[in-house]
Parts: C-alpha cells; structure tokens; sequence
C-alpha cells in the first residue's frame, strides 16, 4: 500500500505548512487556508514534476522530504489533525457555556469543566505572561483568577461571557482575545504538548489493551480520548465479550466494534456524532459533520502501528 502523509481533502496546519512551502518556492498561487484542494494539488503536481518525483499531487514520503525538509509527520500529528478537524477546532477557536465543557478553546477543544485548558493557559502564564497580558489586557487578572476558582464560580463566568440563548459564541473582547493567543506559536507549541501528553498517551496504552495492530486502530483510541474522555466500563464490556465470542475476526471488523460500543455509551444526544466519527476511524473513510473524510489522505491506514 502506498504511503500518502497529505492529500485531497486533508484539512489543519500541516496542510497549511505545506501551501506556505509551496508559496515560497513559487508554486502555489492560493491562500494559506490549511485545505487540500485543487489549487494546491496542481502545485504538488508542479512540484513533483520540477523535482522528479511521481506526479500525483499527493504529498508521499519522497515529496514530503524534499518540499518540508525534515522527517514526515508522526503518528501523534496525524492523528492530532483529524480530530482536529471533527472538533472543528483551530488553536485559536473558542465556544462558550452550551455544554459540560463550560469554555473550550483550542486545538483539541481544552475545556475549563474538565481543567484541561486551565492547565493549558496556566502553563502559558507561568513560563511567558507577557503572551497572556498582550492579548488580554486589563481582562488579564479576571482570566486568571478564574483559572484557580471554584468550579461553581468558574461555570458562572463561563456562562456570563457566552451569547444567549445558544451560548455557543463568545462576547468580545473575550473571544478575540482567546484568537489572538491560540496565534502564538509559543502557545500552540504548549497546546501540542498537553494533547500529546493528556491525550495520545494514554490512547496509545487504550491501544495496546486492545491489541490494535494498526494506525487506524491507533486513530480510533486517540479520537476516543478526545471526544469520550476514555473507554467506558459498558463499552469494554461489551469489546471483551465480543473478542472472547470471535478472536479471529480481522481488526476492521473489531474496529467497528469498538466504534458502535463506544457509540451506543454515549449519551443520546451525543450517540450518532459519536457513532459517525468512530466508524470513520474504524473504516479509514466516512462523514462527518458532513465532510467526507478519505483517511488514506490525511496520512492515516491499515498500516502497522510502529511508533
């Protein structure tokens, strides 16, 4: 099987690394939009052409080191920019009080109810307070002692900055302010750390519990982190059961599995999101929020699981 890192369809920053490579040796005409389409698969094209290499307009293992430069993307990254783009989460984004999370912001949606983006921003203001106080100003003080609150306190404020009725958008200067932060490559490197370490971490031991052989299996695990917080004790129960009933069933079939168990664990409201995302993983193709997702195009396959 042919190892694509980017392609058609693929969406984050690593895509938008790529177009500003591609921008700067004169190949690519378009924006900087972390998309992967058209425009930037006739520059790949181009590329690959000037370069000697296959002319697919998908970013392979050879393309990649001659356009970036430096070893492809590991498992973590790949991983990180498809649940990404489901969360549909950039460094900077944010959404106020229309759920358990309170406020979320960032990449992986760090949430104040579940003290990940506490953690976050805490760390940020500990090791470089002057990035805090430059996109906050004289909110600087109220967003920090927030931080270390009770958390009834921090529910209120969380929802005393969030637009009724929805509660979804958050008021200014608030929601600029958090923009401008999630700009700051110091910032989004912190980010990068705290999903790495809260998250890919133990979805990798998740992994190895399950006796997942491949990246998509190592995928699943990691959106299951993100999104459901960790295996629930029906969901294992029912993966168990059905491993001891079928031990040779190919991983694909377990996969799926796992996605529909970890599915029907969730709450009703949330069941077929859950169900639609963890299927995608469990099958390397699906929709989402309606987007298609290809995940051989987004560096992710049924290849062994080496990292």
């Amino acid at each position: 099987m042919s190892r694509i890192y980017l392609g058609r369809g693929c969406r984050g920053s690593l895509v938008g690394e790529a177009q500003q490579n591609l921008k700067q040796e004169g190949y690519y005409t378009g924006n900087v939009d972390n998309a992967y389409g058209g425009v930037t698969q006739t520059a790949v094209t181009r590329f690959q052409e000037e370069q000697d290499l296959p002319e697919t307009g998908a970013i392979d293992g050879d393309t990649w080191q001659d356009l970036m430069g430096r070893e492809p993307p590991s498992l973590f990254q790949r991983c990180l920019q498809v649940t990404a783009a489901f969360e549909g989460h950039g460094f900077g984004a944010v959404a106020g009080a229309y759920d358990d999370g309170w406020l979320t912001w960032g990449i992986i949606g760090f949430t104040l109810g579940s003290g990940t983006l506490n953690g976050v921003l805490l760390e940020v203001w500990e090791n470089n307070p002057e990035i805090i106080r430059s996109c906050f100003g004289s909110k600087t003080d109220e967003l920090i002692g927030i931080l270390t609150a009770p958390r009834r306190r921090q529910k209120a404020w969380a929802e005393s900055i969030s637009e009724p009725p929805k509660n979804y958008r958050v008021i200014e200067p608030w929601r600029s302010s958090f923009m401008a932060l999630g700009q700051s490559p110091a910032v989004q490197a912190v980010q990068l750390r705290h999903a790495e370490t809260r998250y890919f971490v133990p979805a990798m031991r998740l992994r190895d519990d399950l006796a997942l052989e491949e990246e998509l299996g190592a995928a699943l695990c990691f959106d299951i982190q993100v999104q459901n917080g960790g295996l629930r004790s029906q969901a294992k129960r029912r993966i168990e059961t059905f491993r001891e009933e079928h031990p040779e069933a190919d991983e694909q079939t377990f996969r799926t599995v796992i996605a529909d168990a970890v599915a029907d664990a969730a709450l009703p409201r949330f069941r077929e999101d859950v169900r639609a995302r963890k299927r995608t993983m469990a099958a390397g193709e699906g929709t989402v929020h309606q987007a298609a997702y290809t995940l051989a195009n987004w560096g992710l396959g049924a290849f062994p699981w080496d990292e």
